[in-house]
């Protein structure tokens, strides 16, 4: 009734039928702002297909993903893909750039697409949980590293829908087998942290695509 209201069309049924068929089609996204893409999981959908659609090489700079994803939403944010670089150079590397200075050097990687495009996905698609994990291991200390048990509860705490797959067995184990990891290393505690985040992260997306 919005668009509707909004364009007055001569003929609404002929309209209200083309509309849906571009919805159908993922076509409504196109140009349209990042906050209405975000808003639902199909719009969310969409702009991953349409991205799949005009990127055809095998490796890509991540910064030109970017500047692709802008032809399809003009102000979708390069934080966005900063982040999902992060964890796209971890699966491939092992990398670990130190989330904390929020550095943009790594829109300078070159990226293999099979590794991108799926982690780009499944951040994606669960990016408000993805961004709360982010926020809660970076404020954690070096004493909290330590507290399995309650990072094991704040991650359960701030699961979406879209997360069930991730059952609290699931969790515990990656827990556990990312403090061990990280208990070997002589490092600073900033790296600490991103080591902490990505390689749970990475392992939560490994389990998304599996379901």
């Amino acid at each position: 009734m919005y668009q509707i209201n909004l364009k007055k069309p001569t003929k609404p049924l002929i309209f209200l039928q083309q509309y849906f068929h571009k919805i159908s089609e993922g076509d409504h996204i196109l140009g349209r702002e990042y906050e209405h893409i975000v808003a639902t999981t199909w719009n969310r959908t969409c702009l991953i297909n349409k991205l799949n659609n005009i990127i055809h090489n095998e490796k890509y700079r991540i910064s030109d993903i970017h500047q692709l994803a802008e032809l399809i939403c003009p102000d979708i944010p390069v934080q966005l893909f900063i982040q999902v670089g992060y964890l796209a150079m971890y699966k491939s590397t092992q990398k670990v750039y130190d989330l904390t200075l929020d550095s943009k050097d790594i829109l300078h990687e070159t990226i293999d697409l099979g590794i991108f495009g799926p982690t780009f996905k499944a951040y994606f698609i669960n990016k408000d949980f993805f961004e709360n994990l982010l926020r809660y291991m970076t404020s954690l200390d070096q004493d909290s590293m330590q507290v399995s048990a309650t990072i094991v509860h704040t991650i359960q705490s701030i699961q979406s829908t879209a997360l069930e797959c991730l059952s609290e067995q699931i969790i515990i184990q990656m827990v556990q087998n990312t403090s061990q990891k990280i208990g070997l290393l002589e490092t600073e505690h900033s790296l600490k942290i991103s080591l902490f985040y990505l390689d749970i992260a990475c392992k939560m997306i490994d389990v998304i695509r599996s379901t």
